[in-house]
């Protein structure tokens, strides 16, 4: 199919082309997705490094995640707590860079957040004695 040229056939094209992305995104045609309302794809990790590498294992396959409000740091350890159902008092989020690490202390190391971020959860321990 060749793009047309006149002015009203352009306007139809570029609806068409609106209409077949809402139809793929699963969106009602006219409607538009909420700013605020961000989905992320996340990897969870284990705990633990193991092997040669020096690795954390994956757990489990590749979730979606919501994030409402916007996207921080904290939004995000947020939204994966709530999504992985773990109990906030009992164990910590952290998000890092890869299946290596190191961890993000900051949103603007994220290059994109389109691709998969991978999350660890750490238990907390009551208190910390540092010698």
């Amino acid at each position: 199919m060749s793009k047309p040229t006149t002015c009203n056939n352009k306007r139809k094209w570029d609806d068409m082309k609106k209409a077949m992305a809402n139809r793929r995104k699963g969106r009602a045609v006219g409607t538009k997705a909420e700013e605020s309302d961000v989905t992320i794809t996340v990897q969870r990790l284990s705990e633990n490094v193991e092997g040669k590498c020096q690795k954390y294992q994956r757990m489990g396959p590749l979730t979606m995640v919501k994030i409402n409000g916007d996207v921080t740091l904290d939004s995000i350890r947020d939204a994966c707590i709530k999504g992985f159902d773990i109990p906030a008092e009992k164990y910590s989020c952290d998000i890092m860079a890869g299946e290596r690490g190191p961890s993000l202390s900051d949103i603007s190391q994220i290059k994109n957040i389109n691709k998969v971020l991978h999350i660890c959860f750490y238990h907390q321990a009551d208190t910390y004695f540092f010698l």
